[in-house]
């Protein structure tokens, strides 16, 4: 986010700052850990955690969650990354409970 790097380094400088260490030769500490962090946590969260979560609340799998949301991404920009996956599995609903059983009992009436 936004505030969480930023925020995150300027904690470790004021810790770094109030315990009399020097923010000039802590530098490793102040700024690379914390981006470090930060970027391994967002990694984690973006590409693991939420399509899980997405999966087994929409029945849907992990990639297709993933396509969903490049393709919204693509199409609608910020609208079409916040509707994607609502829609998706909107689609998934509309075609398990409506198009797949007419269309199987059209085909055993053939």
């Amino acid at each position: 986010s936004a505030v969480g790097w930023p925020l995150a380094v300027i904690l470790k400088y004021a810790d770094a700052v109030t315990a009399g260490q020097s923010a000039e030769a802590e530098w490793m500490a102040i700024l690379l850990w914390p981006s470090v962090a930060y970027l391994v946590v967002q990694f984690i969260e973006s590409w693991i955690l939420t399509p899980w979560l997405q999966r087994h609340s929409t029945d849907m799998s992990a990639a297709t969650i993933l396509i969903v949301v490049f393709l919204g991404g693509a199409v609608g920009g910020l609208f079409g990354l916040i509707f994607a996956i609502p829609v998706a599995a909107c689609f998934k609903i509309l075609i398990e409970e409506f198009i797949k059983p007419r269309w199987l009992r059209w085909v055993r009436e053939a």
